[in-house]
């Protein structure tokens, strides 16, 4: 491709037109094109896409990096509202699905996929559970001073009382039971965001097709 080249928009078709023009390299079609994911493309850069999306997009250590980021600063906006106003907001839930989705996608080359969709899922419930871990890390201190008055024992380790909380996180929002129906559902919103928002990709592409067989536009 060329120096002027871009990366086709496939979620913005463009229909064929008369005196097409190459979406990827913008050079004129002469005789015949191919539609790659509806956008008008030449023999060339045809060939160049096709290869392109054959290769593995990688990236899965750079979708778990990203993916947490996204996740931590939801997690951390939920407590900050909670902490803050002793209320529990629970549609972040879904923000915070839409951030960790967005974040993987975009670290699978926009592509997603099966495993991508997996590791959203997981990733978002993780981080919706995360943002409990302080409270839980808080109240292991209150029954840790409250048996040290009764009988001293050793101080738990932080980096312990962090592990159990998340642990603990994990599992809080079913062992409410009935009462927390609502909020089970919120969550799942926001891993079906998660899951959605990294589906993979199919890229349709057809041709040859003559010039004058339809009509073509350029990018």
């Amino acid at each position: 491709m060329s120096d002027e080249s871009k990366p086709l928009q496939f979620e913005t078709a463009e229909m064929p037109a008369t005196g097409a023009v190459c979406s990827a390299c913008k050079q004129p079609i002469v005789s015949s094109y191919f539609t790659v994911g509806g956008q008008v493309a030449c023999e060339r850069c045809k060939a160049e896409i096709e290869l392109a999306l054959q290769r593995s997009p990688g990236g899965a250590l750079r979708a778990v990096l990203l993916g947490s980021l996204a996740g931590l600063a939801g997690a951390a906006v939920w407590y900050g509202v909670r902490a803050a106003t002793d209320y529990e907001l629970g549609i972040i839930a879904i923000a915070i699905g839409w951030g960790v989705g967005t974040a993987v996608r975009h670290a699978s080359g926009g592509r997603g996929g099966r495993g991508y969709q997996v590791l959203a899922v997981a990733l978002t419930y993780f981080w919706i559970a995360a943002n409990y871990v302080p409270d839980l890390v808080a109240n292991f201190g209150t029954q840790a001073a409250d048996s040290a008055e009764a009988e001293p024992v050793a101080e738990t380790p932080l980096a312990v009382k962090i592990a159990l909380a998340a642990v603990l996180a994990l599992a809080l929002p079913f062992m409410q039971g009935f009462e927390n129906v609502i909020g089970i559902l919120i969550i799942g919103f926001g891993l079906y965001q998660a899951w959605q928002m990294t589906g993979r990709v199919v890229v349709a592409v057809e041709g040859p097709f003559s010039v004058g067989q339809g009509a073509a536009a350029g990018g």
